[in-house]
């Protein structure tokens, strides 16, 4: 199985983290000893550079070795997650994608194709005119 990459919020996590652990004045070695499991510092920085996502479990030990709250880690997530706009876009954007490769004809694939630059430089053309 391929190896997933970190995301935004596997970012964003680590960097609260680090965040967190800066402002309790810990270094890494004090931070990865404390843990009921513990790990090296180098693996601590990894999570803190969000190169390895974080498990549920390791926020909440995290949390009770940094003497914060789990959600602390959580600050600004949810400026990254998609807004329900976003989400009906991206569904109209796979009906749209499933439609056209459906299409049996590649002349009908190339006319469609045409017409979506024609409207996208249409809608281009008109964002660029102010009134």
């Amino acid at each position: 199985m391929p190896k997933r990459k970190p995301n935004a919020i596997d970012i964003r996590l680590g960097k609260n983290l680090a965040y967190v652990r800066r402002m309790k004045k810990k270094t890494l070695v004090d931070v990865a000893s404390a843990l009921p499991s513990p790990m090296s510092d180098q693996m601590l920085l990894k999570y803190e550079q969000g190169k390895c996502s974080l498990s549920a479990g390791l926020l909440v030990d995290l949390a009770k070795v940094l003497g914060c709250k789990v959600t602390d880690f959580y600050e600004g997530i949810a400026d990254l997650l998609p807004t329900s706009g976003d989400l009906q876009n991206i569904r109209a954007a796979a009906d749209l994608n499933r439609a056209f490769v459906g299409m049996k004809s590649k002349e009908m694939q190339q006319a469609v194709a045409r017409m979506a630059a024609a409207i996208h430089i249409e809608v281009t053309e008109r964002m660029k005119v102010k009134p």
